[in-house]
């Protein structure tokens, strides 16, 4: 479902009802943990995007995307199009 990002239309997201994932340019967030162990998302140029979330707990803990830990909990637009795999920890 595409996601309300703060009333901006330039602003692209998903949003499953208790999650909202929104990004622009430099925006990007995360609101919450997942409520689903794992979404993949098929992009345009036939690659696809795909969020697993390890543990069961609603608190995030750490994110990996392409198999690299990130330093805090944003991701790049720039990077979520390469079609990698985003893991997030929770506790």
């Amino acid at each position: 479902m595409q996601a309300d990002c703060n009333g901006d239309a330039s602003r692209n997201g998903i949003d499953t009802g208790q999650t909202r994932l929104c990004w622009s340019g430099k925006r990007k967030r995360a609101d919450s943990a997942p409520l689903f162990n794992k979404l993949t998302l098929k992009l345009q140029d036939g690659k696809t995007f795909t969020i697993v979330k390890m543990n069961s707990g609603k608190l995030i803990t750490g994110l990996a995307y392409g198999g690299r830990k990130m330093d805090g909990y944003f991701i790049p637009h720039s990077d979520m199009v390469k079609g990698r795999e985003l893991v997030i920890t929770t506790k």
